[in-house]
């Protein structure tokens, strides 16, 4: 198909088999040392940090955790975590648990509250087992995460899911868990994160529940991939049989997809009135005045182009619709990649997976900033994608294009540890 974007299809179709979560034997940072502070030790994920956030973190604590899941070096990380354990800066849990996380946290001026239970999701191929991604991945950095296991023998941060079950149970669980004073209180970035260990009366609840539903990874898929890469090494059954997972309910009315918009950071000035001239083949193309009317437009993958002092609205022309695969025809990331990114400024598959000519932000005055800045010659703003076209792409084995969706709040790193000997 004329439209579609390479790489996208996987071997694989939704079959009765669904996931397998259970509880891990997690370890903790030993929360009752005085030089143990939530705020001071756990960090937020390592591909949303920039190296001055990373130094920032590392300096200000020996035992932040950008030590080990942003390091110097893959050794030094490993010399690290061993030391963090035989100091006892780490403790294990005497026995398998799951953990419930509550963030709560205010956007677009409304307060929403996430939550999510940690525990451990078996691994297998993707689409097997019920377990679906939605993103294609990186090799290099799957290549970094898997060196970093190799290393540290341990999963340093959970992977993120979402699951769709209509029944009340988890949430009755979640509401008596929230009488009792949590076993950490993590206030970051405007988002207040809450733990519990959850009672074992409820584990079985929660294995039976996760049994019978569909997981889709929202964020991880590279730790997902390297951790499965890392137990068919390992070549017997062991600890890493299952990847450090948070799973949330879609119905939760604190999951929000946002969109990741792209910055145009290529290290050379692109010609911009030729590529909007050849945009235009494809594009309506029309300049507008406010960031606002990307939400009021009514076209899902219509975007909107920030250049120095000027804004355009671009959406694709109905005579192209019909080049698109129906699947991804409402997908602004798709949209770009195959007409705008690929056709008129002419990247390749490298440029657009190399990191060099594009970089991404989930906030509009980020974006906003960067290019008034003159730190990014361009910004493409982008809506969200809606959970049920994210459902559709997953179970049919497609893959969106990198960076397609953000999921609000990131989960924090550092609240727990799956060692894996």
């Amino acid at each position: 198909m004329a439209g579609e974007t390479p790489n996208l299809h996987l071997s694989f179709f939704p079959n009765n088999i669904m996931p397998d979560f259970i509880p891990l034997s997690f370890a903790s940072y030993d929360w009752q040392r005085p030089d143990i502070n939530p705020e001071q030790v756990c960090a937020p994920p390592y591909d949303v940090l920039s190296p001055e956030q990373r130094a920032q973190l590392a300096a200000g604590n020996p035992y932040n955790l950008v030590h080990v899941d942003l390091p110097t070096s893959y050794a030094h990380a490993g010399h690290i975590l061993t030391q963090w354990r035989a100091q006892r800066v780490l403790k294990k849990a005497d026995h398998p648990l799951f953990a419930a996380l509550a963030s709560r946290y205010t956007l677009d001026g409304r307060e929403y509250l996430r939550w999510g239970f940690m525990g451990g999701l078996g691994l297998a191929d993707w689409g097997q087992d019920g377990v679906y991604p939605h993103e294609q991945t990186y090799p290099k950095a799957k290549t970094d995460r898997l060196e970093l296991m190799r290393a540290t023998s341990a999963q340093l941060s959970p992977i993120f899911g979402v699951f769709d079950f209509a029944g009340g149970e988890l949430q009755a669980v979640c509401d008596e868990l929230a009488q009792h004073p949590p076993l950490v209180l993590l206030p970051v970035d405007g988002v207040e994160h809450r733990l519990w260990v959850v009672t074992a009366r409820h584990a079985g609840l929660i294995t039976k529940i996760l049994r019978n539903v569909n997981v889709y990874i929202a964020d991880g898929h590279h730790r997902y991939e390297t951790a499965l890469s890392y137990a068919q090494e390992q070549g017997r059954p062991g600890p890493w049989d299952h990847v450090f997972a948070c799973l949330c309910n879609i119905s939760s009315p604190g999951l929000k997809i946002l969109p990741y918009h792209r910055l145009v950071t290529s290290p050379a000035p692109h010609p911009w009135p030729n590529i909007l001239q050849r945009a235009a083949q494809w594009f309506t193309i029309r300049e507008v005045e406010s960031i606002d009317t990307l939400q009021q437009d009514d076209t899902p993958s219509s975007c909107l182009l920030q250049l120095p002092g000027v804004l355009r609205l671009l959406t694709l022309k109905n005579t192209h619709i019909g080049q698109c695969d129906p699947l991804f025809r409402d997908i602004g990331a798709y949209i770009l990649d195959t007409f705008f990114f690929r056709q008129a400024m002419g990247l390749t598959d490298t440029d657009l997976a190399g990191g060099e000519h594009l970089a991404y932000t989930p906030f509009e005055d980020h974006a906003a900033e960067k290019v008034n800045q003159g730190l990014a010659q361009a910004a493409l703003l982008l809506k969200p994608v809606n959970m049920a076209i994210l459902r559709r792409v997953s179970e049919s084995g497609r893959l969106m294009p990198r960076k397609s969706t953000f999921f609000h709040p990131k989960i924090p790193g550092g609240l727990l540890f799956h060692l894996l000997d």
